[in-house]
């Protein structure tokens, strides 16, 4: 084989490498499991408003995620149950007497939502996942902040450990 017939084959094949990486980065994430708080590793612009505790249940089919969420804080524990889209089509979630509207899509291998609230409250909230699969940050940022209202970090719970920790929110 002569040389340029070589190098023009290692071209290809590192063409055809670095597509197929672009690719699978590119592509959606599945956040399905039971997810659960780091504290140690989280971050709040406002300390006093963190909860104790977070456990999230993520279930996914298609285009849906289901968010059953259950948060522990001072003045007691509350569960959110969430319906998003991963289509961009809008959804209207109540938390306690708050209806609010939001949508989501996909921006490579993250979710980003854009919720919009009565009064003109208005939040994105980007989720992502670790390379591993074993955490998943989820950002919260407010228009016309430069930081983030809250960066949880929240590590995939153990399957056994997972039902303990719903049977005790429950």
């Amino acid at each position: 084989m002569n040389s340029r017939l070589m190098l023009a084959v290692a071209l290809t094949a590192v063409f055809t490498l670095v597509v197929a990486g672009a690719l699978l980065a590119q592509q959606e994430r599945n956040f399905s499991d039971t997810w659960e708080l780091d504290n140690q590793k989280s971050e709040w612009s406002n300390p006093r408003t963190a909860p104790t505790s977070v456990i999230e249940t993520v279930d996914r089919k298609d285009a849906t995620l289901m968010i059953t969420r259950v948060e522990v804080r001072a003045r007691g524990e509350s569960t959110q149950l969430l319906k998003l889209t991963t289509d961009g089509i809008e959804n209207t979630n109540v938390v306690g007497s708050n209806a609010f509207q939001s949508h989501s899509v996909w921006n490579g291998n993250r979710l980003v939502t854009t919720v919009l609230g009565g009064r003109g409250m208005q939040l994105t909230e980007t989720r992502s996942l670790s390379v591993d699969g074993k955490s998943q940050t989820v950002e919260r940022l407010m228009p016309g902040r430069a930081e983030p209202m809250a960066r949880l970090i929240m590590t995939r719970v153990e399957p056994v450990r997972a039902n303990v920790l719903l049977s005790a929110a429950m």
